[in-house]
């Protein structure tokens, strides 16, 4: 191994509001979720990859080789429910960068940046910035760990967040992947207007 970061892809929610699964929409040639895990691929560990109730279309259509994957059963408790999964088995880690699927277009030199600002200060909470504005994917360090399990479910993360202020460190990147946040059929249309080639 040669970090002791756990890598963390959230792709488990139905997508309602995009009306398919937000992991199988195309980036390029490519998934969102397949365009995520060969980023995270390239850290050095296998990424923890949490599906929900599509998990067979998912498995069906993206190569997951090298991912070890967990199945939420009940995804409507929220982003955290999917977390917890993973942080029950990240014994002997020293982090977790949590990426959630519904941020495709964060480069892989985010990723790497991440990790190596946690290598400078193992106790902060690291997140990118990006033109002044925070994003994702945010690196949780182990020690708060047992915070992000007490979190309320319909809070999620952000309440460690919000609750640690002093121990946040922002990292300025220039990748705009990081506060581009795909939620919505709009949104997914702007990216094609944009040369994604997302469709």
């Amino acid at each position: 191994m040669l970090n002791r970061v756990a890598s963390v892809i959230l792709a488990a929610g139905d997508s309602r509001r995009m009306g398919r699964p937000k992991a199988l929409l195309p980036l390029g040639r490519k998934a969102f979720l397949q365009h995520i895990l060969d980023g995270h691929l390239t850290l050095g560990t296998a990424p923890w990859v949490v599906l929900g109730r599509q998990h067979r279309q998912i498995r069906s259509r993206v190569d997951l080789t090298g991912a070890r994957v967990l199945v939420n059963p009940d995804p409507d408790r929220g982003p955290l429910s999917s977390l917890l999964l993973v942080l029950e088995k990240l014994d002997g880690y020293d982090g977790a960068l949590v990426h959630a699927v519904d941020h495709p277009l964060v480069a892989r030199s985010t990723l790497h940046a991440l990790l190596r600002e946690h290598f400078r200060c193992p106790a902060c909470i690291l997140i990118p910035r990006h033109r002044g504005k925070k994003g994702h994917p945010v690196l949780f360090p182990q020690r708060f760990f047992a915070e992000l399990k007490q979190a309320p479910l319909n809070q999620g993360a952000r309440w460690v967040v919000r609750r640690r202020l002093s121990s946040q460190l922002l990292v300025p990147v220039v990748d705009a992947g990081v506060v581009t946040n795909i939620n919505l059929p709009g949104q997914v249309d702007r990216l094609r207007r944009t040369g994604h080639r997302v469709g």
